[in-house]
Formats: C-alpha cells, sequence, structure tokens
C-alpha cells in the first residue's frame, strides 16, 4: 500500500496544524508539558487500532500496519524537508 500524493499532503498540513496548536497551547501555558509522556510501543499500537475500528473499518490490520510504517517514514523525510526550510529562512 502506498500513500497518494493527496494521503501526503493531507498528513503533513494535519502535522503543521498540530504542532502548530501544541505550540500555541505550551505558549498560553507552558506548564502543560511538565506531565507529557511519549506513548509507548503498545498504546501506539492500542491507538492505531481504535482508530482503525472506530474510522476505518474497511481497512484491515495489515493495511493500516502498512500505513503506518509508510506514514514515520514520511514523517522521517518530512522532518528533514521542514528544517532545510527553517535554515534558509534562518540566511534571510
Amino acid at each position: 500500500m502506498t500513500l497518494s500524493h493527496r494521503e501526503r499532503f493531507i498528513f503533513h498540513v494535519m502535522s503543521v496544524m498540530s504542532v502548530d496548536g501544541l505550540m500555541k497551547q505550551i505558549k498560553e501555558n507552558p506548564k502543560i508539558i511538565e506531565h507529557l509522556e511519549p506513548m509507548t510501543r503498545k498504546e501506539t499500537i492500542e491507538i492505531v487500532e481504535n482508530i482503525r475500528q472506530g474510522r476505518c473499518r474497511s481497512l484491515s490490520k495489515e493495511d493500516t500496519h502498512a500505513m503506518y510504517d509508510e506514514i514515520n517514514e514520511e514523517v522521517l523525510l518530512g522532518a528533514e524537508i521542514h528544517r532545510q526550510a527553517l535554515e534558509r529562512e534562518e540566511l534571510k
């Protein structure tokens, strides 16, 4: 299974929106992150399965695992693009 350009676009826009929303919350209340912990692998798997069952029933577990892996790869590639864009802004 391969993400389409449309799906990649949606993913990256949602990532930007999520980070922006989190940053706004942190700016308003920096203590908001004091007690936050990263999700464990088990928690991540449970959440992905809950999403599949609740919102994407037509997808198989195999499909969602494959998409999760592909999205994870997209995160790594996207992070590099964002880093390069920030460096270009610093040079201006």
